[in-house]
């Protein structure tokens, strides 16, 4: 499996310029303590608003992470100590369990934008209306001179659908968030430093060199590749073209829909994601290196969409797809560009207990193996989910965690095995609704070169009385009782190469 450009990100580019790598350098040790609390992290400029470092942990942060900071910077008019909070996806989100903190630095020749993103308990809905997925929080100035608004904070937690912890994960963000700006603010003070608009400006011409010298490892050339999403049937049709420095994808064609769709700087994210993953190194990403990459996308299609859809869908659904779309249409470029097939996302399920607690439950597919490696165990190519604390959710929930680890035998054979699935599973102490979204998860994937095929993920109930249901179905509603056991397990990967055939001719050697 290719690497991830959120893998990647923590590698330093080799600039020609001892002051862009500097400039690099002093970015990423400003930022962390952040990227090792999990968050997607950016600096934008305030003035010109370009990007200067952008740091991500999931597709959409690419497109979405520099339009949150932006738009509340538009709207607040940030200074060095103010803190501004959103979630909302019509200003820059594009989950409503993804909250975004953006604060300044301030610099002598023009301040900085620092924004770090942290995600929260995912929620499924019945109605698919995102603001049924999690309170919704448009720009909103949180903190000045670096002290939290205690109001605000306690109105928002106690929105209904907000999570019990959302104040703190806020004031812990905040305070790195702050300590990062300050670290900035100290390195600008630095004679020579390059943290003037000259050295930013350089920084960016030499990250579009580098990123250009990259790209031209890729063959030129035109593929038109379409596949449909699942359980909402619509078409996705895309006309993929590299060229010597820049790679178009036009969505011409591409259906709309009333049930699921992502936002236009989503699908912008998602494309560049899945290109940079195939690279395979280390990308400066700034806003020169972003702009080699041009997408279109027919506005109220389901990935420009204006509709009120399910967010939570269209992340399970329709991103993966992209990214096997656009992994088939550069294969067909080239054929030594061909990955390994993966669901793409966990496999998920929510628990409604009587009380309004909620419980969310995630688990990671296999990733297809390669010719030379094994499939990756519980891998999330296309949206990187963190499991929380199992003992923390045990406490605060009535459940008791049965099994979590591998899900054994659900890799695909082969010479090289598909990775392995994650299972996840819990007793219950109490009723509650269940629902389910296997997403793209709920299809198998194949193997290559001879290999067979991974299992498809599976939604288990052990009834309190031994019988079993099992429902692999794209998504579902069921009710489950005190003592019944969930059990939760993604698809497993696609194996490589025909393994009976290779033992078969080990035998005649």
């Amino acid at each position: 499996m290719a690497a991830s450009p959120r893998k990647s990100a923590r590698s330093t580019w080799n600039f020609s310029s001892a002051r862009s790598s500097y400039l690099q350098c002093a970015f990423e040790v400003a930022l962390k303590d952040l990227r090792d609390a999990g968050c997607a992290t950016v600096i934008v400029q305030s003035t010109g608003l370009l990007t200067l470092h952008l740091q991500p942990t999931a597709p959409a942060d690419l497109g979405t992470l520099p339009q949150a900071a932006i738009t509340c910077h538009q709207y607040l008019k940030l200074k060095s100590g103010d803190l501004a909070l959103v979630n909302d996806p019509s200003s820059g989100s594009f989950s409503m369990n993804t909250f975004t903190c953006v604060t300044a630095a301030s610099l002598p020749d023009g301040d900085l934008l620092l924004a770090a993103r942290f995600d929260t308990p995912r929620r499924l809905s019945a109605s698919g209306k995102p603001d049924d997925e999690g309170v919704r929080v448009p720009p909103m100035p949180m903190a000045t001179k670096k002290v939290l608004n205690r109001d605000l904070l306690s109105a928002i937690s106690m929105h209904p659908l907000a999570v019990p912890d959302l104040v703190s994960k806020i004031e812990h963000t905040s305070n790195l968030l702050f300590e990062a700006a300050r670290k900035l603010e100290a390195l600008a003070r630095t004679a020579g430093s390059g943290f003037d608009q000259a050295g930013f400006e350089g920084y960016l011409t030499d990250s579009s060199t580098a990123f250009e010298t990259s790209i031209a490892k890729l063959p030129l050339g035109t593929a038109i590749v379409s596949g449909r999403v699942l359980g909402s049937n619509e078409v996705v049709k895309l006309t993929l073209e590299l060229s010597e420095k820049h790679v178009q994808f036009d969505f011409k064609g591409t259906e709309p829909s009333s049930k699921v769709g992502l936002t236009e700087i989503t699908t912008f994210g998602t494309c560049v994601w899945s290109v940079l993953a195939l690279l395979g190194e280390p990308v400066p990403l700034t806003s020169s290196v972003l702009g080699h990459f041009q997408v279109s996308a027919p506005t109220n299609t389901l990935l420009a969409t204006r509709a009120q859809v399910s967010l939570e869908r269209g992340v399970s659904l329709v991103v993966p797809l992209l990214g096997e779309l656009i992994h088939q249409a550069l294969a067909k470029v080239n054929p030594n560009l061909k990955s390994a097939s993966t669901a793409g996302t966990s496999a998920l399920a929510q628990l409604e207990f009587a009380d309004g607690r909620t419980l969310f439950l995630t688990s990671s597919p296999g990733a297809g193996a390669l010719s030379g490696q094994k499939g990756q165990d519980a891998f999330g190519a296309w949206n990187a989910v963190a499991q929380s604390s199992l003992e923390k959710h045990e406490a605060s929930m009535p459940v008791t965690w049965s099994a979590a680890g591998l899900s054994k035998g659900t890799g695909g054979k082969g010479i090289k095995r598909g990775g392995e699935a994650e299972l996840i599973a819990c007793r219950l102490r109490e009723p509650a609704k269940l629902r389910w979204l296997l997403g793209r998860s709920s299809v198998r994937i194949e193997g290559q070169a001879g290999g067979k095929a991974g299992s498809v993920a599976e939604l288990e109930i052990v009834r309190a009385d031994g019988t079993r249901e099992s429902f692999k179905t794209l998504e579902g509603l069921a009710d489950v009782a005190a003592g019944d056991e969930i059990r939760l397990h993604a698809a497993g990967g696609g194996g490589w190469g025909d393994y009976d055939t290779a033992k078969e001719k080990e035998k005649k050697d």
